[in-house]
């Protein structure tokens, strides 16, 4: 073996350790996913933060585009990565939190003109049953990264998830006030994590602790919360050995609701 290769083989393999913690084989992994249940996909797309106007970074973005009646009706995962091996998240799950089934459609983050059919299509079971739209039983209202006390993993990526969804919809808006071509356009955020998932809540006064590979978080984050329609933002939370199965219930809800809003013809 020639001194060039000798020296190029353990730089390789500190590049492809340097990859694995800083979470890339996650990213791709995502991306592929999705890719591979039919969305188009978008890799480190950057968008506007709503509140400081900032470009940031989205690791994954996902959608499925159909035009129906002259109106892009577009459903959107907006998907950050994190790598968190050795330090499981915990979302903490109180008793009775409950959505009626209308409000697990109408509590979404949407364009002005997704909005305004919400309501028509919020009551109607094939929708508020499609897997997009359940909620895990039970569902968190925080989450924090075991074994650290560092900075809140947690907190960051559900900001940039929610962030980049909000900002998906505004970058929508825009594009129907300045081209005149409407965008039905409803976000779903996500987050991937590289690592175990666990639920925490009270049983009879006993804390009860399970791992699962994906729930669901109804954050109180007034970020992405729009007053008078949305007390909550919900944010899908997974692991990455609950990603194929939640990649190919999202193809299927957004498939489904696509073909739900033509039918109805809720455009005019």
């Amino acid at each position: 073996m020639t001194e060039k290769k000798q020296s190029k083989q353990p730089l390789e393999k500190k590049i492809q350790t340097w990859l694995k913690t800083q979470g890339y084989p996650l990213e791709m992994r995502v991306a592929r996913a999705f890719q591979d249940c039919g969305f188009s996909v978008i890799s480190s797309d950057y968008y506007s933060d709503p509140n400081t106007q900032e470009l940031r970074e989205i690791d994954v973005v996902g959608y499925l585009l159909e035009i129906v009646n002259n109106v892009r009706v577009r459903i959107t995962l907006t998907v950050e990565c994190k790598s968190s091996t050795g330090k499981p998240w915990v979302m903490f799950c109180p008793a009775g939190t409950r959505l009626k089934d209308s409000q697990r459609v109408t509590e979404r983050v949407t364009s002005k003109v997704a909005t305004k059919i919400l309501p028509a299509i919020s009551t109607h079971k094939e929708v508020y049953s499609l897997p997009l739209f359940k909620l895990s039983t039970p569902s968190g209202h925080s989450i924090t990264q075991a074994f650290t006390s560092g900075s809140d993993v947690g907190f960051k990526a559900l900001t940039s998830a929610c962030n980049a969804a909000l900002a998906m919809t505004v970058r929508a808006d825009k594009f129907t006030r300045d081209v005149s071509i409407r965008i039905c356009e409803i976000v779903f955020p996500v987050v991937v994590i590289e690592g175990q998932l666990f639920r925490a809540q009270l049983k009879d006064g006993d804390l009860h602790v399970q791992e699962v590979l994906h729930s669901t978080l109804l954050w109180r984050n007034p970020i992405i919360i729009k007053p008078g329609r949305m007390v909550h933002a919900i944010v899908h939370i997974l692991t990455q050995d609950g990603l194929t199965q939640f990649a190919k219930d999202a193809a299927y809800s957004a498939a489904r609701l696509i073909k739900f809003v033509k039918e109805k013809n809720l455009f005019t």
